[in-house]
C-alpha cells in the first residue's frame, strides 16, 4: 500500500499535519540542511536522495573537453545545406566555409535537419501548455545557498530561482497572449532587485514534438525532437531517454526500417507521457485569479492524462504505462502538493489498525525531525567539501 493512502486516512479524520512532513527531503529543504545518504539501513538518513545544481555552460564546456579528450573532432562553423541522395537520405552536410563532412549516420541536435531539410511536421501542443515566452538573467549569489530550486506561480506563468555558488538564475516562463514582454520584464526585474533590463535574456517556443524523430538516417535529440518549457527538468530527460533508446536500437548501414519504428514508437509514448506530466502541474493548481490560470484549470485535458487524474481524485491511484520517465510518487506529489485530494483512499488500508498507523506515523515524523536536526546545513556542506575554485568560474 502506497504511504500516502495511510495520510490519507488520517487527513480524512483531521491529522495528521502536510504530506510533506514525512518525507525527509522535504523537511531538510526547509530547514536549509543536506547530506549524503549514509549506508546504515537503520538509519532515517540512508532514504535521503538528491540532485545537483550546475552552472550549464560550465557543464558543457567539461563535457566538450571531455569528447575532445577521447577522440571527438569539433568543427566550430555553420551548416549551409544537407545535400541528400536520390532516396531522400542525408548525404552530407555542407557548411558555410564550404566544408563538407560525409557520413552514414546523423544526430540533430538543432532541427536543422529533421525540420528544414527532411520537412518532419511538428506536433503542436500548445493548447495544453500554452507558455511561449521566457525571460532569464542572473543575479548575484545568495549568502545562504537554499538546497531546492524555487518554482513559483506568478500572473501569467512561473518563476524559477537556481542558487548557485557564484550566481544565481532566475527566469520568468510566460504566455505572451495573457501578459505583455514589458509587464514580465518589470515583475521579473522588481523580484530580484539590483538587476538592470539589459541583462535580461529572452526566447520564444512552442511545446510540442516531431511526429518522427527518426527520419530515414537522421535522428533528432534533445530540442530538435521536441520542445518543454523548462520545467522538472523536461528537456535532459528527453535527451537521456533518447539516447538511452538509441544505444538500445542502433542501426547499421541497412538501417532497417523495424527499428525506426519501434524507436519512434517508444520515444513517442514517453515524450507525451513527459509532456502530460508538465500539464498536470497547471491543471492541478487551485488558482483561478488570472485570465491565465482559469485558461489551465478549464481546458480540456489529453485522454490519457484524463484518465489518470480521474483516477486519482477517485482513490489516489497513479497508473503508470511502459514509458514512463516520472514515477509515481512524482505525479502524486504533484497533484497533493497542489491541494488535489482524493475523495476515498486505497480500502486495504483499513485491513490495519488505525492507531497504529497513527502512532508509527508519530514515530516517522519524529525521525526524520531528528534525522534533519543532525544535517549540516548545506552552506557550511559546501563550504567543507566542494566550494568552487575562482579560476573555474572565469
Amino acid at each position: 500500500i502506497a504511504f500516502r493512502h495511510h495520510w490519507l486516512k488520517l487527513h480524512r479524520l483531521g491529522e495528521p499535519g502536510p504530506l510533506s512532513d514525512f518525507s525527509l527531503c522535504a523537511v531538510a529543504a526547509k530547514a536549509g540542511k543536506f547530506a549524503r545518504p549514509v549506508s546504515d539501513r537503520q538509519s532515517v538518513l540512508s532514504t535521503l536522495a538528491h540532485g545537483c545544481h550546475l552552472d550549464s555552460a560550465l557543464y558543457a564546456r567539461y563535457l566538450r573537453d571531455l569528447a575532445l579528450n577521447t577522440g571527438v573532432t569539433r568543427v566550430d562553423a555553420r551548416l549551409g545545406f544537407a545535400a541528400q541522395r536520390e532516396c531522400g537520405a542525408i548525404e552530407a552536410l555542407v557548411l558555410q566555409n564550404g566544408t563538407r563532412i560525409g557520413a552514414d549516420f546523423f544526430i540533430d541536435c538543432s532541427g536543422a535537419l529533421i525540420g528544414d531539410t527532411l520537412k518532419v511536421p511538428f506536433e503542436d501542443w500548445s493548447r495544453w501548455l500554452p507558455c511561449d515566452r521566457v525571460l532569464a538573467l542572473s543575479t548575484h549569489a545568495d549568502r545562504d545557498l537554499p538546497p531546492y530550486t524555487q518554482c513559483m506561480a506568478r500572473e501569467a506563468g512561473w518563476q524559477w530561482r537556481i542558487p548557485l555558488q557564484h550566481r544565481t538564475g532566475t527566469g520568468y516562463v510566460y504566455c505572451s497572449r495573457f501578459l505583455s514582454d514589458d509587464d514580465v520584464a518589470g515583475a521579473l526585474l522588481s523580484s530580484v532587485g539590483g538587476a538592470d533590463r539589459s541583462e535580461l535574456r529572452s526566447a520564444s517556443f512552442t511545446s510540442g514534438r516531431r511526429s518522427n524523430v527518426w527520419e530515414n538516417n537522421s535522428v533528432a535529440i534533445g530540442r530538435a525532437a521536441c520542445t518543454f518549457e523548462p520545467l522538472e527538468g523536461a528537456t535532459m530527460h528527453a535527451i537521456q531517454v533518447g539516447l538511452t533508446r538509441l544505444l538500445a536500437l542502433f542501426p547499421d548501414r541497412s538501417f532497417a526500417a523495424g527499428e525506426r519504428e519501434e524507436y519512434n514508437r517508444l520515444m513517442a509514448s514517453e515524450l507525451e507521457r513527459m509532456r502530460d506530466f508538465l500539464i498536470l502541474h497547471y491543471k492541478a493548481t487551485q488558482r483561478g485569479d488570472t485570465p491565465f490560470w482559469q485558461y489551465c484549470r478549464e481546458r480540456e485535458l489529453p485522454e490519457l492524462l484524463a484518465h489518470k487524474v480521474r483516477l486519482f481524485q477517485s482513490r489516489g491511484r497513479v497508473v503508470l504505462y511502459d514509458e514512463e520517465t516520472y514515477a509515481e510518487n512524482s505525479w502524486a506529489s504533484v497533484c497533493i502538493g497542489q491541494g488535489m485530494i482524493p475523495e476515498r483512499y486505497d480500502p486495504l488500508v483499513d485491513t490495519l489498525d488505525t492507531e497504529q498507523v497513527r502512532t508509527q506515523l508519530k514515530r516517522m515524523r519524529a525521525a526524520i525531525r531528528t534525522g534533519t536536526d543532525s544535517m549540516p546545513s548545506h552552506s557550511a556542506l559546501i563550504a567543507r567539501f566542494c566550494a568552487a575554485r575562482p579560476e573555474t568560474l572565469a
